[in-house]
């Protein structure tokens, strides 16, 4: 069924449209109506919005109402037959009135929402952030309470491999971590609308700079950092699609931030965002082989839709234009791009050889990649011109050929200019090494210093995993300065200060992993290797440093090699609310609750108490068997953190100490009502239901929280089989490795309950051989 036909069935039975506006506004979904820029707007959900039939509350509410009547067999034959009118209506075997009749009278009213919507599943909504062609985005919370930019899509239709694709080429998107590339954090559908999330950046489109005017350096500066973007996502396999200035993000620092990267194509066929007949994407920008339907499309149309942007900056306006979109699509395939020399707008004959070149009709004349292109503006950047890309075999074998009496004559006078011109000329190429070495290095100086201020200005900003890339490129950079087969450049770069600026970006790079593993516990690897490289460098063990170590090693079960560094930060520290939580942390790990419970008490009694600071000291009191205590501590964090499910689990854990199985049971529930999401909530709920001997309702609990975050309880289903004698059931949990669990430390704490299962398992097949090498495994 046309998705807009069924969200204008909603909408009528709603009272946001009535019977007899449907037909004409099905009509301008597929035509289109002009936005604020000019731009057609299509599908029916946006018509409604433009046209403030409907509020945003009002789409989502209906989306929903859509996924849920698609479930219905009522609402699936009130769907059927207005479908059935619908399509009788378009071939004439039913006037307008009749369809207006049979819409009016099919399906159950609806009513409209009052209240404003707050959440989109487990997200928080804070507000409106923009609304383009393809959907609306908000600034969101995730349940993590990070900050991120939720974009859902409009007009989606049920087509399932659609979806799926969608989906693929997300999680591919995730996978791209560049400063000048939007993180996509999470994709999916929740109530059969498709949604992702991404970084949220402060600032506006580039689109929006250029419609205002802006310098065409501005413009070059801000498409090298797209370039390196996108030769970032083109080495992993990656291409765009959909390049255009409305994609491009400008920070207030100004930083560039490609947006919807490798969405776009499938994001695209999921929603109506073009009329009839119309192709998908933005026809402006899209390069010569992709309006001829070519399907091997690589990165090098990314190329050619920056050239686009490049040429936009320097004549106010693309490089073709028409009435019709097939006409356009004819420019842009056969007809030269024309770019004269202008002093006036600046197009020197260096400036209009990059844009030529990118604008290629054959992508084999265009730049290889995204990197070439960058270099080539840099170069420009710095009043140098492009390098050539190469010359076919007849003309570099003309060229010789022309040149070869020139050098017969050239060999001669070397020759007699004997053995004393070669010394110089050799002294000249000796100085000549140097003093490329010795700029290679200043550049280097400069370009980590102007890295280090950025990153800490990532950090103090939130964007930790930015920060992060930004010095990652910043160590490589001064790395291969200190290259010993690059003659001059590392003294230069010691002379300069090299040694202390290298100091100064490790401490950022372990500063920026700490709170990136913090919001992401997946990096803990990583960051443990930026520690490393840190302590090789021979960076200056501070008290600073030392708390960040230890924070990374807590993080990542090795507690034993935290702790002395976290006794350091304590003491030496001025302000030692961190340390000392990151050390109770510590002493949790090694069995040392008492020691934890008193640091935390020092952290509570110097300030204002916290939900998180109050549930660790409640873990220490749990592990002293302190359940009142606990207990109360746990309810002074539910109280300052009511959606936090922490508190609830913490509250289930003491009630579970204190034999009150029902009254734990419905912490555990309050906690999955906070975040469906966390598979803990299930996984407490199986243990309670394990312990009250129902192996089924244990089963039940394990089956949710597979399909949830978080490695699951493998061993605790095996105890289950084995309790119900399924063997079989139990060999198959025994034989498939536990999901990776977020951090060292939980993978480890996962992993030994495992293996202790499959001895448990083993004694009961009567191989205690077996049984005892799990039992190694587990210790």
């Amino acid at each position: 069924m046309d998705p807009d036909l069924r969200f204008g069935h909603i909408a009528v039975r709603m009272g946001a449209i009535r019977p007899q506006d449907l037909p004409q506004l099905m009509r301008e979904a597929r035509v289109g109506i002009p936005d604020e820029r000019g731009k057609p707007i299509t599908g029916l959900g946006q018509v409604l919005l433009k046209r403030g039939l409907i509020s945003v509350d009002d789409y989502l509410y209906m989306a929903r109402q859509v996924s849920e009547e698609q479930e219905a067999h009522m609402a699936r034959q009130a769907l059927e037959q207005v479908n059935t009118a619908w399509t009788a209506y378009e071939s004439g075997e039913l006037d307008r009135e009749q369809f207006e009749e049979i819409l009016g009278r099919s399906g159950e009213p609806i009513l409209r929402p009052t209240e404003p919507v707050r959440s989109f599943g487990p997200y928080t909504l804070e507000g409106e952030v923009a609304r383009g062609g393809m959907g609306i985005v908000y600034r969101a919370r995730d349940p993590s309470d990070r900050v991120v930019a939720l974009k859902v899509m409009i007009n989606a239709d049920d087509d399932e491999v659609r979806l799926r694709r969608f989906e693929r080429e997300a999680e591919l998107a995730a996978a791209l971590e560049h400063p000048n590339v939007v993180s996509i954090h999470d994709a999916g559908r929740i109530d059969g609308i498709p949604y992702f999330t991404m970084d949220l950046i402060d600032g506006e489109s580039l689109e929006d700079q250029m419609e205002r005017g802006l310098e065409v350096d501005q413009v070059i500066e801000l498409l090298v950092q797209v370039a390196h973007g996108l030769s970032h996502a083109h080495e992993r396999g990656v291409v765009h699609r959909d390049l255009k200035p409305g994609n491009i993000l400008v920070d207030s620092q100004g930083g560039a931030h490609i947006t919807d990267f490798g969405l776009a194509r499938d994001l695209a066929r999921l929603t109506r965002l073009t009329a009839v007949g119309q192709a998908v994407g933005t026809p402006y920008y899209m390069a010569p082989e992709q309006v001829r339907g070519e399907r091997d499309v690589d990165g090098r149309a990314d190329v050619y839709a920056a050239g686009v942007i490049l040429y936009e900056a320097l004549t106010g306006d693309v490089p073709f234009d028409a009435d019709t979109p097939l006409t356009l699509f004819r420019k842009i395939d056969a007809e030269p791009v024309v770019l004269e020399l202008d002093e006036a707008l600046g197009i020197d004959p260096w400036i209009r050889e990059i844009t030529l070149r990118a604008l290629a009709k054959e992508r084999d004349d265009r730049y290889p990649d995204a990197l070439r292109f960058a270099e080539d503006l840099e170069r420009y950047q710095q009043g140098l011109p492009p390098r050539p890309l190469g010359q076919d075999l007849k003309t570099r074998l003309l060229t010789h050929r022309l040149l070869l009496p020139t050098l017969g004559l050239a060999l001669l006078a070397l020759l007699s200019a004997g053995f004393a011109g070669s010394l110089l000329l050799e002294r000249h190429r000796d100085q000549a090494i140097l003093e490329r070495g010795r700029g290679l290095a200043r550049e280097a100086l400069a370009s980590s210093t102007q890295a280090a201020e950025r990153a800490e200005g990532e950090l103090a900003a939130g964007h930790a995993e930015t920060a992060c890339e930004v010095i990652s490129q910043a160590l490589a950079v001064a790395r291969r300065a200190q290259d010993p087969e690059l003659r001059g450049a590392a003294d230069a770069f010691r002379d300069g200060g090299g040694p202390k600026l290298l100091e100064r970006l490790h401490r950022i790079h372990l500063q920026a992993w700490v709170a990136r593993t913090a919001q992401d516990p997946r990096g803990y690897e990583q960051a443990l290797g930026a520690l490393d490289a840190a302590n090789a460098a021979g960076v200056e063990a501070t008290p600073e440093f030392a708390l960040s170590a230890g924070l990374l090693l807590t993080g990542a079960g090795r507690a034993v090699e935290a702790l002395p560094l976290l006794d350091r930060a304590v003491v030496a520290l001025d302000e030692r609310r961190d340390a000392l939580v990151a050390r109770a942390r510590a002493r949790l790990d090694l069995g040392q609750p008492l020691g934890a419970a008193a640091d935390l008490s020092a952290v509570l009694g110097g300030g204002e108490a916290t939900s998180d600071v109050l549930v660790l000291r409640a873990r220490a009191y749990l592990a002293q068997r302190r359940l009142s205590a606990a207990e109360a501590d746990a309810q002074r964090a539910h109280d300052l953190a009511l959606r936090d499910p922490e508190p609830l689990l913490l509250l289930g854990d003491v009630a579970r100490e204190q034999g009150e199985v029902e009254t734990a049971r419905a912490d555990d529930r309050a906690a999955a009502g906070r975040d469906a999401r966390d598979a803990r909530c299930e996984l407490r709920l199986a243990e309670l239901a394990w312990q009250t001997g129902e192996p089924t309702r244990a089963l039940k609990h394990l089956d949710l929280a597979a399909g949830l975050e978080g490695p699951g309880d493998p061993a605790l289903r095996l105890r289950v089989h084995l309790a119900e004698l399924d063997l079989q059931a139990a060999r198959g949990v025994a034989a498939e490795a536990p999901r990776p669990a977020p951090t060292p430390r939980e993978r480890q704490r996962v992993l030994g309950a495992w293996h202790t299962a499959r001895a448990e398992l083993a004694l009961a097949q009567g191989q205690p051989e077996e049984a005892w090498a799990a039992l190694d495994q587990a210790l």
